[in-house]
């Protein structure tokens, strides 16, 4: 039994215990099961390792296209009041007098959307493109000797590059894409003479092909195939509905009449043209040898004609007169 005035000092010590274990279980680590959803869970380390992500931005380059130490030339070929065409021209050597950098507004709404770029010596050596005037490149362009080299596009429109599109000699050879956004290519896109040859995988990450897609091209020619037999069956069709109503028929039937008739009208008269431009030119050359002909039938047909006459009628007379004298003379002896 507790004296009653021990009571109190032991409901002090029971309720500090208390207190104790109430601190005890406050600091204690959570459990799974003791975990309240809206607590975050424990941290869970991967099991394959993280890829690396060095997404490359496609931004302006500003090498060539800054106008400290330059001379600016504008240009509003659309006469809005603002300029649409800008050159940077280098005002000190080496480059002085050469065209460093051109930009454009394609869209004429004041904001430039292509950069051209230009060495010291003059010569083109990128281009860069706001296809979608955004604000934001999504097209650049590399060249070497004047031919394309590769091409950075952002076909996502997210500011950062995912696809090479690789040239030789001009000649586009290799298409290569970023599909899970780590800022490398996975997927490499072969080309011969301009058509899909074979397509490689890169499936861990390692920058190598892990994996060949052979088919791809047979696909690609069948697919080809069915696109311009699709076309020639559209270009073969016409879209012309023929009218249903019995009153467009008669309408339809003049207006074909009519265009017959301008058609026949426009014929008649060209082969009437063409009928008296052929009788001109055969007057021209016929008219000419008959003048000279018959001068030179007429004189000599008429000469001979005239001294057979004089010729037959002298010596035939000459004789008969002869012989009316030489019978008389005798009868009258």
């Amino acid at each position: 039994m507790i004296p009653v005035l021990a009571r109190p000092a032991a409901l002090l010590l029971l309720l500090g215990l208390a207190g104790c274990a109430g601190k005890a279980k406050a600091t204690a680590a959570p459990t799974a099961e003791s975990t309240p959803d809206n607590e975050p869970p424990h941290k869970i380390e991967p099991i394959l390792p993280v890829r690396q992500v060095a997404l490359i931005p496609l931004a302006i380059d500003g090498q060539h296209c800054d106008a400290a130490g330059k001379r600016v030339q504008q240009q509003d070929s659309n006469y809005d009041g603002r300029a649409d065409i800008v050159t940077l021209i280098g005002g000190r050597a080496p480059d002085e007098g050469r065209t460093r950098c051109q930009q454009a507004d394609l869209n004429f709404d004041g904001r430039l959307d292509a950069f051209l770029h230009f060495d010291e010596t003059g010569e083109l050596v990128r281009e860069q493109y706001d296809q979608d005037f955004d604000g934001r490149i999504d097209l650049g362009r590399h060249y070497e000797d004047g031919k394309p080299t590769v091409d950075e596009q952002d076909t996502d429109h997210d500011g950062y590059v995912d696809a090479w599109r690789r040239y030789d000699k001009g000649r586009l050879v290799r298409i290569d894409a970023d599909r899970d956004r780590d800022g490398k290519p996975d997927v490499f896109t072969f080309f011969v003479q301009g058509n899909i040859d074979r397509v490689g995988y890169d499936t861990d990450g390692d920058g190598n092909v892990d994996a060949w897609d052979q088919d791809v091209a047979r696909r690609a020619k069948l697919a080809l195939e069915r696109r311009r037999k699709a076309d020639r069956d559209l270009g073969s069709e016409e879209f012309v509905d023929a009218p249903k109503t019995e009153e467009a028929k008669p309408e339809a039937a003049a207006e074909a009449d009519k265009k017959a008739g301008k058609g026949k009208k426009t014929e008649a008269k060209t082969d009437a043209k063409k009928a008296e431009a052929g009788k001109a030119e055969a007057k021209k050359p016929d008219d000419k040898p008959a003048e000279a002909k018959k001068p030179d039938d007429t004189k000599p047909a008429d000469k001979p004609a005239e001294a057979k006459k004089t010729d037959d009628k002298k010596p035939a007379d000459k004789p008969a007169e002869a012989k009316k004298t030489d019978d008389k003379k005798p009868a009258d002896k």
